[in-house]
């Protein structure tokens, strides 16, 4: 007789030649038998096996400022002047990948192997249940949740591969590199290209129930209330438009070009494409505003919201 199949426990990649720095989890997974070498396949082929990937947090927020809005013109808020340097600054949370393994699957237990399963097995997702925190049983039940930015949870969808390198790049580099001869090595990173999300949930939500979230007292480009718009306007299937009493059909976010790393995220410019004229339910309250944001690695270095009606040249 055989004892009960072998289970992994929670792993760490660190590898100091290009920064790579993962946790991974794993949920319904064994090791294959025999163990001629250590490979994870799924416990029971009629339950989920699932690769949790978690990722530190990858965005930074800094305090706003409002500017004048120009002589003899009225100003939305009082301008105040700028304080002095630092300026006040919060790190966000942690983000999620959450990979589905197959009931054909199968993910060699190496650094290498579990960095090649990440390009290749679908995620896990809130899906269409949105609203919804995917972080709220991260032991039990798992979903992929990418905090960017700061505070608002993205999911992307199932099938979108991520590409990144399974060995640390060559730091003689090629003969066409860049790099060639430098010693230089690439940072690890992720990347997804071309993609849309769903804004699912904010952490500004006061626990596990969308509803309307304080105000915070630090400024910044989205306020707690246009986090909540944003996950409403691109999750919530239970919104009517105005006027006509319809059923809103919510509109994922163009988050363009995406890199997760181990020390923060970079994207393109995004917009929701929401103009603020679809507005939601009396219950939830408020209306969308257009956003768009670029990030490199963790700070924003263009970011604006405006209300419906602005004219903006960015």
């Amino acid at each position: 007789m055989t004892g009960p199949a072998e289970e992994p426990t929670q792993a760490r990649l660190v590898r100091t030649a290009d920064l790579a720095d993962l946790r991974f989890g794993f949920l319904g997974l064994s090791f294959k038998r025999p163990a001629v070498r250590r490979i994870l396949v799924r416990t029971a082929p009629e339950r989920d096996g699932l690769i949790v990937v978690t990722f530190p947090a990858q965005h930074v927020v800094e305090q706003t400022f409002f500017e004048s809005a120009g002589t003899g013109l009225p100003d939305p808020v009082p301008v105040r002047l700028h304080p002095p340097p630092p300026v006040v600054s919060r790190i966000g949370g942690r983000s999620m990948l959450v990979f589905v393994v197959g009931p054909d699957d199968e993910v060699p237990y190496t650094a290498e192997g579990l960095l090649e399963a990440m390009g290749r097995l679908p995620l896990r997702t809130v899906g269409d249940e949105g609203p919804a925190n995917p972080l709220r049983d991260p032991a039990g039940d798992p979903r992929t949740a990418i905090e960017l930015p700061y505070r608002l949870l993205l999911s992307p969808p199932p099938n979108v591969r991520w590409v990144h390198r399974t060995t640390p790049a060559d730091p003689a580099g090629g003969a066409t590199s860049d790099t060639a001869g430098a010693g230089r090595v690439e940072l690890w990173h992720t990347r997804v290209r071309g993609t849309r999300a769903r804004a699912v949930w904010t952490r500004d939500f006061p626990g596990d129930t969308p509803v309307e979230p304080p105000p915070d007292p630090l400024t910044t480009s989205l306020t707690p209330a246009d986090r909540a718009a944003l996950v409403h306007l691109t999750s919530n299937r239970g919104l009517f438009t105005e006027p006509g009493h319809r059923p809103y059909v919510p509109v994922p976010v163009d988050v363009g070009h995406v890199i997760l790393s181990a020390w923060a995220a970079g994207s393109t410019p995004s917009a929701t494409g929401i103009r603020g004229r679809r507005s939601r339910t009396s219950a939830n309250g408020g209306t969308g505003r257009p956003w768009a944001a670029t990030m490199t690695y963790g700070c924003s270095t263009r970011a604006f919201s405006a209300p419906s009606g602005s004219v903006l040249t960015w």
